[in-house]
């Protein structure tokens, strides 16, 4: 489970894996299935 704060970016997709960051300073890469 992601403890996410509010997502501050436009999420970027490239290869199947999304990327993004929070305001806790975080960035997330999540693949895509």
């Amino acid at each position: 489970m992601l403890n996410l704060g509010a997502i501050l970016s436009t999420p970027v997709i490239d290869d199947d894996i999304i990327y993004f960051a929070d305001s806790n300073g975080y960035v997330y890469a999540l693949r895509l299935e």
